[in-house]
């Protein structure tokens, strides 16, 4: 008789052969001997294959048998189904039986509701356990605030840990600090570790670097406008990418809603009601790694905008973008706009109310002129005593208690 690390063994060696029933047979065989790592196995395998309930009860199984990885799991199970209290409750459990795994989930789930105040510490305390992935994370919140030094610090250090997301997202930091070369080394790293989009980048600021040294350090008319035109066409493609995210997000959310609409509806027989509920658990099931592709180009296409925007080629790219697509593209490229505006919900629900409000914001006149996107203005910056995050607004800063206001500019010495 196999004992439960023999099972372990050969069951992730078929898996990774491709043999799921097999190898499903292994870890429920060694979950059945008590062995906690085969019940996550096991629970893993389930999930994939579409059956959360029995993923669920495996990683509960593996939870009380002390596993500190299996509250995570079951987190992330819940935080797919939309259950996010459900999800940071099981997180945080994982947390404090020691995982690092916990820390950066809860982190991440946390930065996506918007919680950034409270998904820093948990990344940061991923990071420091080894996680190369909450630098980039970490690198993206304060990116989002403007915090361009943070946000530099932190992308370096995924970068030197081999995270190609953080190299590219250096790249772009770099970019708005018109730091061309550095951008450049930035997005060949990111190339290197494998980022899909370094290349296309590293396409455009070629073109560039070749056009000052082709004229001396100053490049011709011609080499600007290609340089425009290239930026322009990378933020087109990821605005094509995107409206296609977004309707494969739709189509899926809306069935799911409407099952749940249906099976909501009484008087009805309870067979009709079973199964629309279960048409939209599987709609719903089916809606999350949709949405992470969503979520992935929207990231992309504000990433590609800020490049164009930012890069030094002497062209409005504006109207580069006007004059270099057709009228069908440039409505397009503003409906993406729009939706880079909206905050949309995880859920199908949640999606379909972030389509009601575009909807609502593409039929009233746009506040932001022009067709690339541009970040809000941000609420929030750093105190310039304490380094903290304090309102842009603010007066005196709630942590150190000293004079924020601006202070009015010295007039030069005539």
């Amino acid at each position: 008789m196999m004992t439960a690390e023999e099972l372990l063994r050969r069951g992730r060696d078929r898996q990774e052969a491709g043999d799921l029933s097999g190898a499903e047979e292994d870890y429920r065989a060694a979950d059945q001997l008590g062995d906690a790592s085969a019940a996550i196995m096991l629970g893993l395998l389930l999930k994939q294959g579409g059956d959360p309930a029995r993923a669920a009860d495996a990683f509960s199984r593996a939870e009380a048998r002390g596993h500190p990885e299996a509250a995570s799991s079951m987190g992330n199970l819940l935080w797919d189904q939309g259950d996010i209290a459900g999800a940071r409750a099981a997180f945080e459990r994982s947390v404090t039986a020691g995982s690092i795994d916990a820390r950066l989930n809860l982190g991440l789930m946390l930065a996506q509701e918007g919680a950034t105040d409270e998904a820093l510490p948990y990344l940061r305390s991923a990071e420091e356990g080894g996680l190369t992935e909450s630098s980039w994370a970490i690198g993206k919140i304060l990116e989002d605030r403007d915090d361009l030094t943070g946000a530099e610090a932190a992308y370096r250090r995924g970068a030197g840990s081999g995270d190609a997301n953080a190299a590219y997202g250096l790249g772009y930091v770099l970019m708005k600090r018109n730091d061309v070369q550095g951008a450049r080394a930035a997005f060949v790293r990111a190339d290197e570790l494998g980022h899909q989009g370094a290349g296309q980048v590293l396409q455009v600021l070629a073109q560039q670097v070749g056009g000052d040294a082709s004229a001396g350090g100053d490049a011709t008319a011609e080499d600007q406008l290609q340089r425009a035109v290239g930026w322009v066409k990378q933020y087109v493609t990821a605005c094509q990418a995107l409206a296609t995210a977004t309707d494969a997000c739709l189509d899926v959310a809306w069935e799911a809603v409407s099952a749940r609409e249906t099976a909501a509806r009484r008087p009805q027989h309870e067979i009709s009601i079973e199964t629309f509920t279960r048409m939209a658990e599987a709609k719903e099931q089916e809606f999350m790694p949709l949405y992470r592709t969503f979520a992935e180009a929207c990231a992309k296409a504000r990433d590609t905008a800020t490049g164009c925007l930012a890069a030094q080629t002497g062209h409005d790219p504006e109207m580069v973008l006007a004059r270099g697509v057709e009228a069908e593209v440039l409505g397009m490229v503003a409906t993406a706009k729009a939706i880079l505006n909206v905050k949309f919900g995880y859920t199908p629900a949640g999606f379909i109310e972030g389509m009601r409000e575009l909807n609502t914001l593409m039929q009233n006149p746009f506040p932001e002129p022009g067709h690339i996107w541009k970040p809000a203005p941000s609420e929030e910056r750093a105190c310039p005593w304490c380094a903290e995050t304090i309102k842009a607004a603010a007066v005196v800063c709630r942590f150190c208690g000293r004079d924020v206001q601006p202070q009015p500019a010295t007039p030069a010495p005539s």
